[in-house]
């Protein structure tokens, strides 16, 4: 852990974003929101955390969901759609949940139903367990994605539904949460 913290300060530009590879010029937006998840679950665990590398994230991210648009062709399709979302998820574990950001995605009734999923686990981290649940209770959600390639989430329908558990177990919803651990 102590060597992947030291590496991931070579993939961090001066705005904060993560960069897939080592040099990039491009910021990847599931990458970055991945390489801050990991180093925020590192710091919870004890581990040293240089100092301003969560923060220039945290602002990075903060940037990116304010100016995302889902009218943005890249934006548009699933994987748009979840990048913004676990984005949001990620500023909510690091105690800076955008909840005007969070507002916006959901009143977009474009989203698909591991969006919504991912971005309940939003609102319950950010201590809105009530708003999570009635994204979850939504049926309005688009439900029709399925993999043909990982595209920019690096994404399988394994992952997605362990990012589900996630939110079922972060809800406090213990009947779906068993449920998609037994599907898993």
């Amino acid at each position: 852990v102590t060597a992947a913290i030291g590496k991931l300060r070579g993939f961090q530009h001066s705005s904060g974003g993560f960069a897939y590879w080592r040099g990039s010029n491009d910021i990847n937006p599931w990458c970055s929101s991945y390489a801050g998840h990991f180093l925020l679950e590192a710091k919870n665990k004890g581990y040293a955390i240089p100092d301003g590398l969560i923060d220039r994230w945290v602002q990075d991210q903060t940037t990116r969901a304010r100016n995302w648009n889902p009218n943005v062709s890249e934006n548009s399709d699933y994987h748009g759609y979840l990048t913004q979302a676990y984005r949001l998820y990620t500023l909510a574990l690091a105690g800076k949940a955008d909840l005007a950001d969070m507002n916006r995605l959901r009143e977009d009734q474009k989203m698909w139903k591991q969006s919504a999923n991912m971005l309940a686990a939003a609102y319950a981290q950010a201590g809105k367990p009530e708003a999570a649940r009635d994204i979850l209770a939504h049926k309005q959600w688009k439900d029709n994605w399925t993999y043909n390639y990982a595209g920019s989430t690096y994404g399988s329908d394994m992952r997605d539904r362990s990012l589900m558990l996630e939110t079922y177990t972060l809800v406090g919803d213990l009947t779906q949460a068993q449920a998609m651990a037994d599907n898993i």
